[in-house]
């Protein structure tokens, strides 16, 4: 074979300059007789950008020709011999999905696409490597297709076209996800100014949380009693008690199978299955005082809960006993958060410290910082992990960038203590609640969009829906109250 190709070049002349040629143009656009290259032509690399030297070519063709059997590791030899660019288009391709990849930080919406596509994350890992060598393929394949082993090659030239085409198949359903999510901008998102109320306490309501999929609500009292209340209805769904003498914190976990509560002056943390509530599945002790927080670890069966006994413990789910403990804060702990990659915790304490641990290096401290003049009371990442923002006693939500851990913007506007924080979804905007109000902070704008007056001088809580569509506050009188998007 490479006789017969060396006997062709010498035979072919440039067409441009009639010189004997030194290089081929592996651009498969070009017929053979315009793809050959003199040093004339090479001067002007604009009309040829991907040209390859005869040498090179040479050893290509022998490595393949000395193959007897074709296997995986051969190819990526004659790969890295090969100094070539992807085809764009399928370059593209490869960047737009490892682009998705890092967005969703390889977790539910890729794992689901994949699931419906019977594709696995290797396929996507070895992408670069399996287009290349298709690509190889496809570019040589008229130098002399009779030597290049084609009954070896076929079955798996089959496969590689199989697996670009599941590739395309969840690059254009990417697409159509965040073109569905993105119909309404969070940064458009307006509440009605008139709730409806549910009287759904004798006491104040500590907590509330909404289940992933927007359907229940939970509310946590200080009469010690969690209830679980259907949105759309809302008509309370069930009771759930366990002797404890007041809630003041509940949390559900990512897959909505799991509530957690805790709060009561034993320092349990009581765990239940949503669908079970008669008893819990665990009753979580450890700490010495009462346990100001919890929250599940996104896409993991772990819980993490602050006391004022200064600790933060990692509980497993399944186990009752602590499988870490962090003994860092030098004063009660008041403020927790977890990124939804499950890669940042931030913990803030009395002590006015926040300090930033990097959960998948084995809780190792990255940052510790004083974010705000008084204590910082509570802490959000943003779902992209762009953003981190806090609200503190002083009354000032600080947004943060991620990257270098620096605070970029303030939102000044409460006049007491903020006691809750979160991102809306496309991190466009930032709900903070004080004991006075309710605001809503525009991002893009710098400015607040929407205050919502509470009468009574409380610490109130609330939670935004997945959807967007629900904002529940709970209230010192016992009620909750449900404020829908203006759209409804």
């Amino acid at each position: 074979m490479i006789n017969s190709f060396q006997h062709r070049s010498k035979n072919l002349k440039c067409p441009r300059h009639n010189n004997e040629i030194t290089s081929l143009c592996i651009t498969e656009k070009f017929s053979m007789k315009n793809r050959v290259l003199c040093q004339s032509c090479l001067k002007d690399k604009s009309t040829y950008p991907n040209w390859t030297p005869l040498e090179d070519i040479e050893e290509l063709v022998k490595n393949i020709t000395e193959c007897q059997k074709i296997t995986k590791s051969n190819v990526i030899k004659v790969i890295k011999n090969l100094k070539q660019d992807i085809i764009n288009d399928i370059e593209q391709l490869e960047s737009k999905v490892l682009e998705i990849q890092e967005k969703f930080d390889h977790t539910r919406l890729i794992k689901k696409i994949m699931n419906q596509n019977q594709l696995e994350i290797y396929d996507l890992q070895d992408l670069s490597e399996n287009l290349s060598y298709l690509t190889l393929y496809t570019q040589f394949k008229n130098i002399n297709k009779s030597q290049l082993y084609s009954e070896q090659f076929q079955p798996i030239f089959t496969q590689l076209s199989s697996t670009r085409q599941q590739i395309k198949q969840i690059y254009e359903r990417v697409l159509q996800i965040e073109a569905e999510e993105s119909t309404v901008p969070d940064y458009k998102l307006l509440f009605k100014s008139t709730p409806v109320i549910i009287p759904a306490h004798d006491f104040a309501i500590n907590s509330v949380v909404i289940t992933p999929d927007c359907s229940k609500v939970i509310t946590a009292s200080s009469e010690g009693k969690l209830k679980i209340w259907d949105t759309s209805t809302h008509t309370e769904i069930c009771q759930i008690s366990d002797n404890f003498d007041y809630a003041f914190c509940v949390d559900v976990s990512d897959d909505g199978q799991c509530i957690a509560a805790c709060g009561s002056n034993d320092q349990i943390i009581r765990i239940w299955n949503i669908n079970d509530t008669l008893e819990p599945v665990f009753r979580l002790k450890y700490h010495t005082k009462t346990v100001e927080r919890i929250k599940f670890v996104p896409q993991s069966q772990q819980l993490v809960s602050i006391s004022q006994d200064h600790q933060v413990v990692i509980w497993h789910e399944t186990k009752p006993e602590p499988s870490r403990i962090l003994k860092h804060h030098k004063s009660s702990v008041k403020g927790l958060a977890i990124s939804n990659n499950c890669k940042f915790m931030a913990t803030s304490a009395l002590d006015k410290q926040l300090i930033i641990w990097n959960i998948q290096n084995n809780f190792s401290i990255v940052h510790q910082v004083q974010p705000h003049k008084t204590t910082c009371n509570c802490i959000q990442f943003s779902k992209d992990l762009k953003y981190m923002v806090t609200g503190g006693e002083d009354g000032i939500v600080k947004l943060w960038k991620v990257q270098n851990w620096e605070p970029i913007l303030e939102f000044i506007g409460h006049t007491s203590f903020i006691w809750t924080v979160q991102f809306s979804n496309h991190s466009n905007l930032i709900i903070s609640s004080s004991t006075k109000d309710i605001r809503i902070w525009n991002i893009p704008s710098e400015q607040q969009q929407q205050i919502f007056s509470i009468q009574q001088d409380y610490y109130p809580n609330f939670c935004l829906s997945n959807n967007h569509q629900l904002l529940c506050t709970g209230q010192q009188n016992g009620e909750l109250y449900i404020w829908k998007t203006a759209q409804n």
